[in-house]
């Protein structure tokens, strides 16, 4: 239980366990096979998943070329990781998988952590939730097609603070909007306090352009800026 809390302290994101109908459909894929695997949470750091016992290409510090996170009724996203922990559960067959993104898209984790202060309760943070609060709640409309209309609306309402975020805590941050809706107004301590950093624009990402796109995009910019 101290192993767990110190790890909690250390992330540098809040794991978000979605509600069993919002889960997204995460698969593995290798060059010659695809796992799908059930998540238990997730976050732009990593994820939390249970894996098959029968599949044993599953160890510790395997890499995963390729992991597909498809959101229900969003563009998936796409990472690759490596598994940094495997142990036995209580469900027969079943076994936990612990796995650190290490590449978003074309971006490389550049590990430089340092401790994350503990956050502070800015005066702004109740207006954040009153306003997500003021939008009706998508969640329980029996429509599909108004569930998806009401939901671009609560997008739209925090469309600036999204795009102060990278891509990498964008999507991520309307996934925290989605589970704050659903669980309006008994919100957990943890998912309002990342719903309030979130919408403060702090920018926990350490994921950075590779090289080689970075060079790239000096190119580009020779191109279309006067010298």
């Amino acid at each position: 239980m101290a192993d767990e809390k110190q790890a909690q302290e250390r992330r540098r994101y809040y794991r978000l366990q979605p509600s069993p109908e919002a889960e997204p459909r995460v698969t593995f894929e290798f060059e010659r096979q695809t796992l799908e695997v059930k998540l238990v949470n997730i976050s732009p750091g990593g994820l939390l998943c249970y894996v098959d016992e029968a599949i044993k290409i599953i160890t510790p510090e395997l890499v995963i070329p390729r992991i597909v996170v498809a959101l229900p009724n969003k563009k998936p996203v796409t990472y690759s990781g490596r598994v940094v922990r495997v142990q036995f559960t209580s469900e027969p067959g079943m076994q936990f998988c612990a796995v650190e993104f290490v590449r978003f898209e074309k971006k490389v984790l550049d590990k430089k952590s340092k401790p994350l202060p503990k956050p502070a309760v800015l005066a702004d943070d109740l207006e954040f939730v009153q306003r997500l609060q003021s939008i009706s709640n998508f969640s329980s409309i029996a429509s599909i097609a108004e569930e998806l209309t009401l939901r671009q609306t609560v997008y739209d309402g925090f469309a600036a603070e999204a795009k102060r975020l990278p891509l990498e805590e964008r999507w991520y941050f309307f996934e925290v909007i989605d589970e704050m809706k659903r669980r309006q107004p008994n919100y957990p301590p943890g998912l309002q306090q990342e719903f309030c950093r979130l919408c403060h624009g702090e920018d926990r990402s350490e994921f950075v352009l590779t090289t080689k796109s970075r060079h790239r995009l000096k190119r580009f910019l020779k191109k279309i800026l006067p010298i």
